[in-house]
């Protein structure tokens, strides 16, 4: 029995298929070159050069080729003009000169100001003299002074007027302001308050007015962060001005001996009375308190009850 064997056999366009296949996964990259040749010489990817011409620029690229700009030779003045290396150019103000394609400028003044400064004289001893350049009129000198504050004139002033002694800056003397009278009439007579002493005042603008100035009894109270303690006319007061809360802030009242109150503005925009006691009537570590936010901050304090976290804001 006679048996005959046959190798499988394989289409062309399979193996067409393949080579396609494989050409497919070959990635082709390009390795950039790392200089150019130029006049005979290496340079390097990315460097300039001036051309043959010693005017122009030349650049390596990366594919290993130089491309160049083509410049003039010279500069370009201000004026737009060309001025060609060793040459200068002026308008009469501004002197430039062109080098190895570089142009160099010197500006100086023009018009009536272009020569030196004057030297101003001086005059009292109190005065000091300068030189100030004017666009359209040239130099000029210009004079401050003070005035001797020995000299200080007694200016009549009539009650119920604004005046006083004024002094002259260009001439170091003084003189004095023709009085304002922004008041009519008598000198008005101001109420008697306990503690304190009023004064007739002349308010521009608006007339007369009592001024007050009093005495308080005792010791200032404390005010708190944002205030500061002032005698008014019912005694002392906590004035806080900017304050979300008011212009003032209440006076607060001791409740007990060893602790000191104060006021304390909330983020309700209310007053609040407050006390802080000595460190060691705390028992622990103080707390850690909250981040402070907008206008506002915590703070620890010591009070009768223990370690707390309070919030003012201001």
């Amino acid at each position: 029995m006679h048996r005959e064997s046959t190798a499988p056999s394989i289409h062309p366009l399979t193996l067409l298929g393949a080579a396609l296949f494989q050409a497919a996964c070959v990635e082709t990259v390009e390795v950039p070159f790392e200089s150019c040749t130029y006049l005979e010489k290496s340079v390097p990817r990315g460097s300039v050069v001036v051309a043959e011409d010693q005017c122009s620029q030349c650049t390596c690229g990366s594919d290993g080729l130089m491309s160049c700009v083509d410049l003039p030779c010279g500069c370009v003045a201000p004026d737009g003009s060309l001025i060609e290396n060793g040459a200068n150019w002026t308008d009469g103000c501004t002197n430039c000169g062109c080098a190895d394609n570089l142009l160099g400028c010197d500006t100086g003044l023009c018009g009536p100001c272009s020569e030196p400064a004057p030297t101003c004289p001086q005059g009292a001893p109190l005065c000091v003299s300068e030189a100030q350049c004017d666009a359209e009129l040239g130099w000029y000198c210009i004079t401050n002074c003070d005035c001797d504050p020995k000299g200080l004139p007694a200016c009549d002033v009539p009650p119920g007027c604004n005046g006083g002694p004024i002094c002259d800056t260009t001439t170091g003397s003084w003189g004095c302001i023709s009085p304002v009278c922004d008041c009519d009439g008598e000198v008005p007579t101001c109420e008697v308050l306990p503690g304190c002493v009023l004064t007739p005042v002349c308010e521009p603008m608006t007339g007369w007015s009592c001024l007050a100035e009093c005495t308080c009894d005792g010791a200032p109270p404390n005010c708190g962060f944002v205030g500061a303690a002032e005698c008014g006319v019912s005694g002392w007061e906590c004035a806080t001005p900017g304050s979300p809360c008011g212009e003032f802030a209440p006076v607060c009242p001791a409740m007990s001996p060893e602790c000191t109150p104060f006021p304390v503005c909330t983020e309700f925009q209310e007053w609040i009375c407050i006390e802080e006691c000595p460190s060691d009537f705390c028992l622990g570590e103080p707390p850690a308190c909250q981040p402070d936010f907008d206008n506002c901050l915590f703070f620890q304090i010591c009070s009768a009850f223990g370690w707390q976290c309070n919030l003012s804001c201001f």
